[in-house]
């Protein structure tokens, strides 16, 4: 971090995969501490029915079932957005940082180690079609941020206090 602060990237990636949001079997949490920041943040892999329910509950009464691209509403609902638009939506992204500071406080993590900022993801890492995930399904970072670089950025400016 911007500190010279250390922070341990696995065991923030071990928390945040218990959270109820995650998908385990997609290649769970990613959590990025560089230099340039003040505070980690994360890509996380999340189960779409869980989103979608994140997604009924984040957005005011009035949007939720006609949420579009961004949060605004466009008359389309819920379980018409697609998945980027899905991942996309502000209050979705809030949501599921929620419950990623439950489970920090949950599993004992210092401030430094809590996430600024989590970009929710639908599209799955795999060893074979995105090389994201090693073939004894471990994470590798460097070609997760590749793959995934727009949405990365979007979650690296949450990071600059």
């Amino acid at each position: 971090l911007k500190g010279g602060e250390y922070v341990a990237l696995e065991k923030m990636n071990v928390c945040y995969n218990n959270a109820e949001v995650v998908s385990g079997e997609a290649g769970g949490v990613c959590c990025y501490a560089g230099a340039e920041l003040d505070r980690p943040v994360a890509l996380a892999q999340c189960r779409r029915d869980k989103l979608k329910s994140l997604a009924f509950l984040a957005l005011p009464p009035e949007t939720a079932a006609s949420a579009g691209q961004e949060g605004k509403a466009e008359g389309r609902v819920v379980e018409d957005l697609s998945d980027q638009e899905l991942c996309a939506l502000p209050e979705v992204q809030a949501a599921v940082l929620a419950s990623f500071r439950k489970c920090a406080k949950a599993g004992g993590l210092t401030a430094l180690e809590t996430v600024a900022g989590v970009y929710p993801l639908l599209e799955p890492w795999d060893p074979d079609t995105n090389g994201c995930l090693t073939a004894t399904q471990k994470i590798a970072p460097s070609k997760i941020f590749a793959f995934n670089a727009k949405e990365f950025e979007t979650a690296k400016k949450k990071g600059i206090i």
